[in-house]
């Protein structure tokens, strides 16, 4: 049974997740930035997507979390590249890709019923047999009453 539950739990993570942070990143925004070769690549959540970056060279790791001055779920730049929060820029040294936290929390909704344990009815055939009482006599009892008479 323990099992089971922690299978359940499992399953949820993904998408409480998802919700969680779609919903923390329309106050804040946060980064986690590490440079190699030349580039520096950053994951940052904020304005309700998930956003992977490129840029030029940057020092080592940089990661921050900063609170913004209004609840916003879109950049606030007017950038024609994004359509439902799907987003992609490329300027001449960065590129940028938006994922919306609503695509991530439904993409790991649709698979939870296909994933989540099934519990359904116990197949016949499986319990102790039963077996039913004759009409002649009223059960075991009776018939061994008959047999001593």
């Amino acid at each position: 049974m323990t099992r089971r539950w922690l299978l359940r739990y499992c399953l949820l993570l993904p998408y409480l997740l998802c919700l969680f942070g779609w919903g923390w990143s329309g106050w804040y925004r946060g980064w986690v930035r590490y440079s190699f070769a030349g580039r520096a690549v950053t994951l940052q959540t904020g304005y309700g997507m998930v956003i992977l970056s490129t840029y030029p060279k940057a020092p080592g790791w940089n990661v921050g979390v900063q609170r913004t001055a209004i609840v916003a779920f879109l950049p606030d730049d007017e950038d024609p590249h994004y359509l439902l929060g799907f987003g992609f820029i490329q300027a001449p040294e960065t590129v940028h890709y938006a994922i919306p936290y609503w695509f991530l929390a439904a993409a790991s909704g649709i698979f939870l019923p296909f994933l989540w344990p099934k519990r359904g009815k116990k197949t016949r055939g499986r319990a102790f047999p039963v077996e039913v009482a004759s009409e002649k006599g009223s059960g075991i009892d009776e018939g061994r009453a008959n047999s001593h008479a």
